[in-house]
Formats: structure tokens, C-alpha cells, sequence
């Protein structure tokens, strides 16, 4: 008999007709995969999550209730959701750390009010609006600003008064809270915002927490299962070496559970490019930025949404000129330099660019490595796109291999066997993998499938007769990033 079946044994003798299903060739082409994202940030005691717990989140309303109203962890996923779509969002919420403090501002009211008017006030880039009538005094306004702080559910901050001074207080505890912003007037006397006349504010800038909780407790609950993004919101260098080493043993081949990091860093370049040189991962993106309203972690929720819902549809298409969703964008004098995002490049720091409508939008997304094992200048795993397409073609060849051979024999090439025998050979997986190049090729992740072909080997293991060897040669396809033009006219 040369078919080789998977459950109808040979011996049968009574009559009957029997049949059984074999998939192994249902697919002629690699299906889409299903992407998911990993959300890793602070909770609330208010949150029904237990500390470290992993939760799937279909909507807002239960990022609220898993990791409680006005917590960190709450407030990326809500603009992670509305930077994606496609995707699973998962999420696990670390409790403050036992003995954290929290970060604390300070709002004092110097002079009252002289006309009507309305207090445009910025928390972490959400707006608070505060209205104040003519003779109102320092300390009635301070009232007002502490009631209407209050009154937001949704704020990081609440608020307390005393006379004429506002303390905001972070409601997670630790360094995160130091990054919340407060502001007034973003858009400025042309949009309508300006303090109401006589008003007079002194603000003194969050400061004052200290202590994060450790990455290693999320790290140990995430299961042995693909999380193809992960976004994270805390940028220490003790939890960055914990996550960073969690991800290298993902990539790793004893796991193949390919995942890629997403933080971002609020700075200026010095302190940017600082941060960039003691880092050297090609599984960790960082966006930076200086002196926007919005919080560091939800740049890079918007930077993660973006390249996990355009990366699932194609890995290798480039992602400049995506919007970030839910940022405010910093103003005209604190946006970096052409000069400056080259400087922020070279170094591993993911930027952005501007519109003149304010819209921040990706300008490239690269990773912090930057530099071989030995210290030399190494572009190969320098942009995002790259690591994604890699991730495709591992998965996507594990899957057609997989798929295929699943309980073949394995024989050297020529052997002559039947038809139908469940028995593989070299030849016959080369010719799969060419195949399965031709596929990557329509899709636009590769080029050069005579390069390819020629490159490519499949052999038997010379200690071990059970092992397939391959080298897989793929050629990447590039981005079209720099179009270079002289105009050399004549007169």
C-alpha cells in the first residue's frame, strides 16, 4: 500500500468504507495570522484585576473596571483602542509598589479675577475647564480648580486646596506620575484659550514619586503564548533589562514567540540621546519627544496602535505619516530640528513630525539597536519594519512546514517511493520553500527569488539522520523612506 493514512490502519478486515481527513493540504497560500498587543502598566486598588493578572479587553469600560477609573494602565488602553483596530488587546496591571510615593504639583492662584472668563487648565493633555466670574478672589478660583479636578473621574491627578494653592496629587504612585504635565492655554489666545483677566497663576511641575513596581511580576504571568506587540509603560533601566531579556528569549529557538516593545521618553535631545546609549535592542522601539501635554505612555500607545493595526496588514510597508492618535502634539519651539531627528535617529530613538493642524504623525519607526556585539555601527535591525517582516517570515515558514509535514518521513533526495507515501526529501522541501518565497514575493515582503534560489539549502543532518538543515536566504524588500533630487537647470 503506498498511501500512507494517519488513522486507517492496514490491517482492517471488516467491510466497510472508511475515511478520514487529512488538512495537510488545505492551504495553498499562507493565511493571515492574528496579531495581538500586550499592554504592561500601573493599576489602581480600585481596579477588580488582581496585581500581575493577565485580562483580555474588548472596550473601555473594562480597561475601567480591570484596572480602575484614572489609573495609568486605563488610560494607554483607551488610546491604544483608538490607534488600532484588528487586533487582540491584552493587559496586565501592576499594583504600586509597597512604600511608593506619589508625584505632587502645586497650583497657586496669585491674583483674582477682574471680568468673566474661563480657566483652560491641562492634566497630562486632557482639558479642564474652569469657569470664574468677575471678583473672584485667589482663593475661591483655587476652590473652583480643586472641584472641577475632582469632578474628572478620568484625570491621573485628583486635587486638594489650601487658600489659595492646589496640590494635584498622581493616582498611582511612583516616578510615572513625575511625567504628568499641567499646563494652561495649549491652543493659545487664536484658539480662545488665555487666562481670564486679573488671573494670575504660579505652577509648580509633578515631582516627588518615587519607586515602580518591578516588571518581573508581569514578566512571570505573561504564558507562553504570542503577544506580537508589547507596550510598556515604565522606561527605568531595571525593568527595560527585564523586558528587553524577555524578549530576546522570545525571538529565541527554543521559543519562537516572536514580540516586539514599544516605550516612549519624554526629554530634551541631550537627555534623549543620553537614554539611547544604554540601550541596544532590536526588539524595542522608543519614541521621543519633549514638552508635549500628553503623557509618555500614551505617545506610545499611539505609536504602538499604529504600527501593530498597519503592521498586521503589511509588515514591510512603511509607517511615516501615520497619525498618533490622542497626542498633543509639543508646541513649534519645542519640536525637534531636521538636524535633531538625524541625531534622535542615528542613536535608536524613534520621531515624528507635525502638520500644520497640529496632527503629530510617524516619521520612522526604528529600534534602539544600533551597534554589533562588538561595538561597530550596525544598521541591519535598525528599523522596526525589519524585525516585523522577520517575524512574518518565521512564523509563516514554521506554519507551511508545519503544515505539510507534519508526520512525514524523511528520506534523502531521489529515493523512489510510491505514491502517496507520506515521505519527505530535500528536493521536495526546497521546492516548498520556493514556492512559499513566491508567496512573500506577490505580497511585497521580498525580492530577488534567483538570489534566493540560489542561496538556499536544504539538507539531511550529517550527524543526525532525523534533521533537516535549511538556510533560508530570504532578500527583504526596503521602504521607499529618501527620494534625492538635483534640479540642474539651465538659463
Amino acid at each position: 500500500m503506498a498511501v500512507s493514512f494517519n488513522d486507517i490502519p492496514s490491517s482492517v478486515l471488516a467491510p466497510s468504507i472508511y475515511v478520514e481527513i487529512d488538512n495537510s493540504r488545505a492551504f495553498h497560500f499562507t493565511p493571515p495570522f492574528k496579531r495581538s498587543v500586550l499592554a504592561i502598566g500601573p493599576m489602581l486598588a480600585t481596579g477588580s484585576a488582581q496585581d500581575g493578572e493577565l485580562k483580555l479587553i474588548y472596550n473601555n469600560t473594562e480597561a475601567d473596571q480591570y484596572f480602575g477609573v484614572g489609573s495609568i494602565l486605563a488610560d494607554m488602553l483607551k488610546n491604544l483602542r483608538l490607534n488600532t483596530r484588528g487586533v487582540d488587546i491584552y493587559a496586565i496591571g501592576l499594583a504600586d509598589a509597597a512604600g511608593a510615593t506619589k508625584a505632587t504639583a502645586t497650583i497657586q492662584v496669585t491674583s483674582g479675577a477682574t471680568r468673566n472668563g474661563t480657566l483652560f487648565l491641562y492634566i497630562g493633555g486632557r482639558l479642564v475647564r474652569i469657569p470664574v466670574a468677575a471678583g473672584d478672589n485667589p482663593a475661591t478660583i483655587a476652590t473652583a480648580i480643586q472641584d472641577a479636578v475632582n469632578a474628572d473621574s478620568l484625570l491621573l491627578t485628583t486635587a486638594s486646596v489650601l487658600t489659595d494653592t492646589v496640590t494635584l496629587t498622581a493616582r498611582n504612585a511612583g516616578t510615572l506620575g513625575n511625567q504628568i504635565d499641567i499646563r494652561t492655554n495649549y491652543y493659545g489666545k487664536a484658539a480662545g484659550e488665555e487666562l481670564p483677566a486679573g488671573v494670575a497663576l504660579t505652577i509648580t511641575q509633578m515631582a516627588g514619586g518615587a519607586t515602580d513596581p518591578d516588571l518581573a511580576d508581569a514578566i512571570a504571568n505573561m504564558p507562553d503564548e504570542r503577544f506580537d506587540f508589547v507596550l510598556n509603560a515604565f522606561t527605568d533601566n531595571a525593568n527595560l533589562n527585564l523586558l528587553e531579556a524577555e524578549l530576546d528569549s522570545r525571538w529565541g529557538y527554543s521559543r519562537m514567540l516572536e514580540s516586539h516593545a514599544f516605550i516612549a521618553l519624554k526629554g530634551t535631545l541631550a537627555t534623549l540621546s543620553t537614554f539611547a546609549a544604554s540601550r541596544n535592542n532590536p526588539h524595542l522601539t522608543t519614541m521621543g519627544f519633549n514638552d508635549s501635554p500628553t503623557a509618555p505612555w500614551i505617545w506610545a500607545s499611539a505609536y504602538c496602535g499604529q504600527v501593530a493595526w498597519h503592521g498586521s496588514i503589511d509588515p514591510a510597508r512603511p509607517f511615516q505619516t501615520l497619525p498618533l492618535m490622542g497626542v498633543l502634539a509639543p508646541p513649534l519651539s519645542s519640536q525637534f530640528t531636521l538636524q535633531e531627528q538625524e541625531i534622535l535617529l542615528a542613536d535608536g530613538i524613534a520621531t515624528y513630525t507635525v502638520e500644520r493642524d497640529g496632527q503629530a504623525r510617524i516619521q520612522r519607526a526604528v529600534t534602539t539597536y544600533t551597534q554589533s556585539p562588538q561595538g561597530l555601527p550596525d544598521a541591519s535591525f535598525r528599523d522596526t519594519n525589519t524585525l516585523l517582516t522577520l517575524a512574518y517570515v518565521s512564523q509563516s515558514v514554521r506554519f507551511r512546514l508545519g503544515q505539510k509535514f507534519r508526520r512525514h518521513k524523511l528520506a534523502k533526495s531521489g529515493t523512489r517511493f510510491g505514491p502517496g507515501q507520506a515521505i519527505v526529501t530535500p528536493v521536495i522541501i526546497k521546492a516548498e520553500l520556493i514556492a512559499l518565497f513566491s508567496e512573500w514575493e506577490s505580497l511585497g515582503l521580498v525580492e530577488d527569488i534567483e538570489q534566493f534560489k540560489d542561496d538556499l539549502i536544504v539538507e539531511i543532518n550529517a550527524q543526525d539522520p532525523n534533521r533537516v538543515d535549511i538556510l533560508l536566504p530570504p532578500n527583504l524588500v526596503n521602504q521607499l523612506r529618501i527620494t534625492a533630487i538635483q534640479i540642474q537647470f539651465r538659463v
